[in-house]
């Protein structure tokens, strides 16, 4: 009777122990999941503050651009315009012939002043934001290729350890013949700079 009393105890107490140990692996099975849906949770928040910065970056790096076109655009219409009041003076009105005239193109302007002034818009902002905690920045590269003659515009958002890019690819502005003047002269037209295409893109390096 005492070996079954003393038996049932030693069972008890293994008992208790193989379920205290189930209790404690469940216990750290929960804190580790627990602890893995957190860090998911702030990775998820970081890249969320990363996608922001890169398009508040873009968003600065659009405007930029904008300006800068908008003032080549009116060296060039200020420059057409002295062009034709010279040609003008230089020739009788009776004698204006319209293949005399050549207006200047707008295309040099593009080569000879966008594309170095677009180099200057290439900036790295770090920690514009007093609300966020870590370390971040933005930085915003403004490229043209002029194969495909397009405006691209590359913007990394960075917060911590997460990064996000968007990029925005735009056709340059152009000018068109539109019709004729009252002195029979052509008139061009400034088309803006067109956003084609709007997108994220994976970090390479």
């Amino acid at each position: 009777m005492k070996n079954h009393i003393e038996n049932s105890k030693g069972s008890i107490i293994i008992s208790c122990f193989v379920i205290g140990m189930l209790v404690i692996m469940l216990g750290m099975s929960s804190i580790t999941l627990s602890m893995n849906d957190f860090r998911k949770t702030l990775s998820n928040s970081d890249a969320v503050k990363a996608n922001y910065l890169a398009e508040m970056g873009m968003e600065i790096a659009v405007n930029n651009v904008i300006k800068t076109i908008d003032a080549v655009i009116l060296t060039y219409l200020n420059d057409l315009k002295d062009s034709k009041i010279e040609y003008i003076k230089s020739i009788n009105e009776e004698n204006l012939i319209e293949a005399q005239y050549n207006p200047i193109s707008f295309d040099s302007y593009i080569k000879q002043f966008l594309i170095d002034e677009l180099q200057v818009l290439n900036v790295i902002q770090n920690n514009p934001l007093e609300g966020y905690m870590h370390d971040h920045s933005y930085m915003v590269a403004v490229e043209y290729d002029d194969v495909e003659e397009i405006i691209i515009i590359k913007s990394i958002g960075t917060y911590d350890h997460a990064r996000k890019q968007v990029i925005i690819e735009g056709k340059n502005p152009y000018a068109v013949y539109d019709g004729h003047d009252m002195y029979g002269l052509p008139k061009i037209k400034i088309y803006p700079l067109e956003i084609r295409s709007y997108y994220q893109a994976i970090i390479t390096n």
